[in-house]
This record gives structure tokens, sequence and C-alpha cells, in this order.
């Protein structure tokens, strides 16, 4: 991946600004369920109409900084990741083109037919994911763990308790994943070839044969990768929810005990939640990372062809 990622380096300020403008939106927004704690606890006790409205109006004002904030920032990351798209695939066509006949037949037309297209697309979808959810689930994680450590760290540890092991779930799929996407796009490879071969010949019952196979194989490889992946989802969900009823469980006994406040209590459950979902969309982009790594190396490999073997004497 380091050499994809060094065509970003043209849009380093344009991402300065990017992650700049995310990094406040997300701040922003970790403070909604702190507002409602307070609101909860010192606010709504006072009973004090204009002093709830304007607490209200802050809440209020948060969401919408937070959303403005987040199109803001993701539309700059669709750029980018438009951009650099772009800048690879007309290096990747400007090297297909000088490759040699004996470098062409080594890698396969079919082959530069999907690194150009497939593979290319798969970047696409890293590139942009990684700058609206690699910048703002980590704030939103770590964020989220500072904020309830301050509120409650006894409730808190029971959050960090589940980390390493969630940390060694996503390691153990991720390490599977690059892999086996690597042979979904071999497969695609024979695909493609197998199309270009057949597109001007005659549709007999053996070329039929020959199609259904191939595309089985692709179909089967690519549901085998999407499972093993997908499972990481519901199993980080299981874990997290356990923790979730055991926060319910200890919070319910700290608050009859007179340890915390009800205020505290619905804004850690917010915090909470807020965790899940992140440590969810981290999960996500292991998942497309396996998927753009896998892409990345195919596409590394026809821009790393040696230069003495480019044009044919």
């Amino acid at each position: 991946m380091k050499q994809i990622f060094s065509y970003l380096i043209p849009y380093r300020a344009r991402m300065a600004v990017g992650f700049s403008i995310k990094v406040a939106a997300t701040i922003v927004e970790l403070l909604i369920p702190w507002a409602l704690s307070i609101m909860v606890d010192k606010v709504i006790p006072t009973e004090n109409i204009g002093f709830v409205f304007a607490w209200g109006c802050v809440m209020i004002l948060f969401a919408i900084l937070a959303l403005f904030g987040n199109i803001v920032a993701n539309r700059m990351a669709s750029l980018v990741a438009r951009n650099t798209t772009e800048r690879i695939r007309l290096q990747l066509f400007s090297k297909i083109s000088f490759l040699s006949a004996r470098q062409q037949e080594q890698i396969g037309q079919a082959s530069l037919i999907s690194r150009s297209t497939s593979d290319t697309y798969n970047i696409h979808q890293f590139i942009g994911m990684m700058q609206r959810l690699g910048v703002r689930q980590p704030i939103m994680l770590i964020g989220g763990l500072a904020v309830t450590l301050s509120m409650d760290a006894p409730l808190t540890c029971i959050m960090l308790a589940l980390l390493p092991v969630m940390a060694l779930l996503v390691y153990l799929f991720s390490s599977k994943g690059v892999p086996m996407y690597t042979k979904v796009q071999e497969a695609v490879d024979r695909f493609v070839r197998l199309v270009r071969e057949d597109i001007a010949v005659s549709k007999t019952d053996t070329e039929r044969s020959k199609f259904a196979k191939i595309n089985e194989e692709v179909v089967t490889r690519d549901q085998h990768a999407g499972m093993i992946m997908g499972a990481m989802n519901p199993v980080m969900s299981i874990i997290l929810n356990i923790g979730l009823v055991l926060v319910l469980f200890v919070g319910a006994k700290r608050v009859n005990e007179g340890l915390t406040t009800p205020g505290v209590i619905m804004a850690f459950m917010s915090y909470v939640t807020i965790i899940l979902n992140s440590i969810l969309f981290l999960s996500r982009i292991f998942v497309m990372y396996s998927k753009a790594s896998a892409s990345a190396r195919r596409i590394s490999e026809v821009l790393n062809l040696p230069e003495d073997l480019m044009v044919e004497h």
C-alpha cells in the first residue's frame, strides 16, 4: 500500500483541511451526551424553563455543527479519493500501453483489464473510507473512552476489558482477508480472460460449460471471503452487547448505592453506543483494507515492471 499512498502526496493540503474539519466535527459530536448529562443532573432540577431551553439549544447547535462539518469533510474526502484513483488509472494505463508483448503475455490481458478496473475501484473505496471513517472512528472510540473514564471509572473498566479481545479478533480476521481477496481477484482475471476469448466464438455447450465453471469459482471464492470477513461484525457485536448488559447491571447498582447519577448513566449509555459503532466501523475499514491491500499489490506489480523490458527491439 505504500506505493499507492504516494499518490496522495499532491493532495496533502486538502486532506489536512478535511482532517481538521472532521476532527472538530467529531469532538463537537462527542460533547452532545455530556451536555445531556449536565441537563438531566443539574439543569432540569432547577425547574428553570429558560435554562432548560438554553441547554437544549446548545445541544441542537452541537448537532448542527457536527452534521455540517461531517458533510464538508466527506465531500473533500470524496474528491481526494476520485482524483487519486484517476491518477493511478492514468499511470497504470500509461504503463500498460508500453509493455512488451512478453510482459503482456506474462501478466495476461484479462489480468491487466481487471487490475485497471476492479482493483482500482477497491483502492478508490478504501481511500474514501479511510478519510471518512479512519479519522472519525478512532477519535470517537478514544474520546468516548476518555469521557466515560472521567464520568465513571469502574463502568469504563468493563468496556476496556473487552478491547484486547476485540483487537485480537480484528487481527485474526484481517490476516485471513488479504490472501482470500487476492484469490478472488485471480479468479476474476480468469473470468475476464474467458469472456475475451469467447466473445467472438459461437456459444457452444462446451463454451457455456467453461463459462459456468469459472463463474461459479468467482462467486464461490467471493462468497467464502465475504462470509469469513462478514462474520467479524456479528462476533464483535455480541461481545460489545455483553459489555453493554454488564454496564447496565453495574450502573443500576451504582445509582441505587448513590455512587453515580441517572444523568451520568444516560450519557454513559450514549457513549457506549458510540464506542460500539466506532469499533464496528473500524472492523469494516479492516475488511476494506483487506480488499485494497490485495488490489494494491496487483497494481504495484504492473507499475514496478522493469523499464528495460517495456519496449521491444
